[in-house]
């Protein structure tokens, strides 16, 4: 699959998209296919530009805001999922 991933901390310019290996996940957990994605100013930016205190560890995919947890409600493939 194709991710952007974050090998050094800094300006738009440190983004990559390559390769990556999909996401793991565990039981009760779902994978999503993701059609659109937003930025997050406060958490996305800082994680970019210098880790934002957050113990990001190099190297980050920022894809993290798009996995359902355990809980989740019962989907089929093909389901719309909107949270």
């Amino acid at each position: 699959m194709q991710a952007i991933v974050l090998r050094e901390f800094g300006g738009p310019d440190v983004l990559r998209y390559e390769e990556a290996p999909p996401p793991t996940f565990g039981p009760g957990e779902v994978l999503v296919q993701v059609h659109a994605v937003s930025v997050n100013r406060t958490l996305d930016l800082k994680v970019r530009q210098d880790g934002g205190g957050y113990g990001v560890v190099l190297p980050h995919r920022p894809d993290h805001a798009v996995a359902r947890g355990s809980g989740c409600p019962p989907a089929r493939r093909g389901d719309a999922i909107v949270w």
